[in-house]
């Protein structure tokens, strides 16, 4: 499962004020790409640029990093995510990715494929044999309690590559949006990522819906 905050209390969101989970280990100390001299650009000429479009690639990953924190905090998401990840093959980060973009009118770059490609070498090589061995601990800690504290590391391990893909994500040119609404967007970003099998849809469309319609007397619940 995504480990966004794996022991933890609640903070308020940077963006906004709704109440996310914090970490222990501050998430400000998790892992960060280096340079800073890359933009997310590939904006049309007809159409000036976002402000936020020349925000330096560290500032863009705290961006895209609060987000992330701010929408898995949302109630009913994390068992969507869980979902999707487990029985639909979904890459949880990515979604995020889609999704932070499509509120800001853009959408992801086809042409910068082969950086998506190497984003998710990472998340398969790093991230996803963390979350592995962290799972396949879990048994192991009911029996011997002592391992308990091995655990808390294979998550804290787990949440910095996270957050590292996130931070690849976040670095990857993006285009002008090709739709106004931004939940189609996300949508059709998906489509482009990978095939999107029909019963892949509603619950792919659920999640989406939770993270970008906003619902204000919605309270978000920490998930650990």
């Amino acid at each position: 499962m995504p480990t966004f905050w794996p022991s933890c209390s609640t903070r308020s969101a940077p963006s906004n004020s709704r109440r996310v989970p914090r970490c222990r280990a501050s998430w400000r100390n998790a892992i960060m790409p280096g340079s800073r001299a890359r933009r997310m650009g590939a904006h049309s000429t007809s159409h000036p640029p976002p402000v936020w479009s020349a925000m330096p690639v560290d500032d863009l990953s705290d961006s895209l990093w609060a987000y992330a924190l701010d929408r898995y905090a949302r109630p009913g998401v994390e068992a969507e995510c869980l979902r999707l990840q487990d029985d639909h093959g979904w890459d949880v980060c990515e979604l995020l990715w889609v999704a932070w973009l499509s509120e800001r009118h853009l959408r992801p770059d086809p042409a910068a494929d082969q950086a998506l490609a190497a984003a998710r070498r990472w998340q398969q090589e790093m991230t996803v044999p963390l979350r592995s061995r962290r799972r396949a601990l879990k048994a192991e800690v009911s029996r011997h309690h002592r391992l308990e504290p091995l655990r808390q590391t294979l998550k804290q391990a787990e949440l910095q590559a996270e957050r590292e893909m996130l931070a690849r994500l976040a670095a990857l040119p993006a285009l002008d949006a090709t739709t106004a609404a931004a939940l189609e967007q996300a949508l059709d970003s998906c489509r482009m990522l990978r095939e999107v099998p029909s019963e892949d849809y509603p619950p792919l469309r659920r999640l989406l819906a939770r993270w970008i319609i906003d619902a204000p007397d919605a309270e978000p619940k920490p998930t650990c």
